[in-house]
């Protein structure tokens, strides 16, 4: 494989193998327990328009990723996150860890609360460097 060339992380069950070589424009894709063996496709043979909706189609999904584990305005950070880094050149970017329950969630959770059991409850989130207000 050459030093450009990307594939996906291995998944469970995998029905193909695919790399991408970013130099030459060209997808190799395998079946796998297919007959064929890898099929070569060069995205430089596809004409301009066809090419112009792959692309807005990609950048659709990618930014769509983005916000696959999140809600709300978690999501929202997470697709400026990318867009940002899409901007600048960088194909991946890290955000923070995305919590087991969302900040927004816990917000919630602690309107229920009578107001000196949320005071409390802000001071120990706070101790733990978890601003709600963020």
């Amino acid at each position: 494989m050459a030093e450009n060339e990307t594939t996906e992380a291995p998944k469970k069950n995998r029905k193909l193998n695919k790399a991408i070589n970013d130099e030459t424009g060209i997808i190799t894709i395998e079946a796998i327990g297919g007959a064929k063996g890898p099929v070569e496709f060069d995205f430089n043979k596809v004409n301009e328009k066809v090419q112009r909706k792959l692309g807005l189609a990609g950048l659709s999904h990618k930014l769509g990723d983005a916000a696959s584990a999140v809600r709300g305005v978690e999501a929202e950070a997470a697709i400026s996150r990318v867009w940002e880094g899409l901007l600048k050149g960088e194909w991946t970017t890290r955000g923070p860890a995305t919590p087991k329950v969302a900040l927004s969630e816990i917000a919630g959770n602690m309107a229920k609360l009578p107001k000196d059991q949320q005071k409390k409850a802000r001071e120990a989130l706070a101790a733990l460097g978890i601003d709600l207000a963020a």
